[in-house]
């Protein structure tokens, strides 16, 4: 049996579709359980990227949209990166992880992928730091090398979801899970920061963590949450004393705003002077970097 088409997509996997189109094309990637899919509406063709065994769980696109890079949890798991303009596979990652992959990143300049392995109830149960904790990862996409360049170890009790890379800034990364962020920096190995961050201090209730990227040209990331507030990460005055590498990633939560009344689920950025929110409530909202809103997309 060979397969020709597919119907439908993965529509709980958060931030698995992505436009790989321009001006003058009209393509989209989304994933279909285990084979990702890349359709073109003028041709009304799919080219099926095929060969993970597992449901893909975590996908993300290069800037440039020549790279795509998908990834599966389970065993047997792949990390793929596939070109998009021939639908080929480039490079291979067998067993990324004994546990699989649940998020995964490409940098800016589409040299590094960065992902946080699957987390499961034995790392809460587990005291010691072993094989089957929680692992962010980072692979050279451009060494023949397929072990990661760097492994380090999320602190336990504070499982992971997501991670992303700073913008023209590979070496720096924020990650986040429903409770906890965790701010990253690496050279011969990872570095965590956890941010100051206490809902007492907002005298206000704080929803569950759900996405966070960094403000590209600025030292601010954001993170949303499942109550619609978004939380704004900031450095602290420069009262601190700095001790690099450390320093150079501590960050405190200095604003909470009320964006909408429903969960984000997506944030990204369009070039150095927007914020693209969306959320459970359906709608796309576009705001600038003092969060005023600019456009708003609903009922789509």
């Amino acid at each position: 049996l060979a397969l020709h088409a597919t119907f439908g997509f993965s529509r709980n996997l958060i931030s698995g579709v992505h436009s790989l189109g321009d001006a003058e094309s009209r393509i989209l990637y989304v994933p279909s359980a285990n084979t990702g899919v890349i359709y073109n509406y003028s041709k009304r063709s799919q080219n099926l990227l095929q060969g993970h065994c597992n449901q893909i769980s975590c996908v993300a696109v290069s800037d440039n949209k020549q790279w795509l890079v998908s990834a599966d949890s389970g065993n047997d798991s792949l990390v793929v990166l596939w070109n998009t303009v021939t639908g080929r596979p480039e490079k291979t990652i067998l067993n990324a992880h004994p546990r699989g992959i649940t998020s995964i990143d490409i940098s800016t300049d589409s040299l590094f992928l960065s992902a946080l392995s699957t987390y499961s109830d034995e790392d809460a149960r587990s005291k010691q730091q072993h094989v089957d904790s929680q692992n962010i990862l980072l692979w050279d996409i451009s060494s023949d090398r397929k072990t990661p360049v760097l492994s380090g170890i999320v602190p336990l009790g504070a499982p992971q979801t997501l991670v992303r890379f700073k913008p023209n800034d590979a070496r720096e990364l924020i990650t986040n899970g429903p409770s906890q962020v965790f701010f990253w920096t690496w050279g011969t190995e990872f570095f965590c920061q956890t941010p100051h961050f206490s809902r007492q201090d907002f005298r206000q209730a704080v929803g569950q963590l759900t996405v966070s990227t960094f403000l590209p040209g600025m030292t601010q990331a954001v993170t949303g949450t499942s109550d619609g507030t978004l939380i704004l990460w900031d450095r602290p005055g420069d009262g601190l004393v700095r001790t690099p590498p450390q320093s150079a990633i501590t960050r405190v939560a200095v604003k909470l705003i009320r964006l909408c009344r429903f969960g984000i689920n997506h944030l990204s950025t369009v070039g150095q002077s927007h914020l693209i929110v969306a959320g459970e409530d359906g709608a796309v909202r576009l705001y600038d970097f003092l969060f005023r809103l600019e456009a708003w997309f609903e009922d789509i």
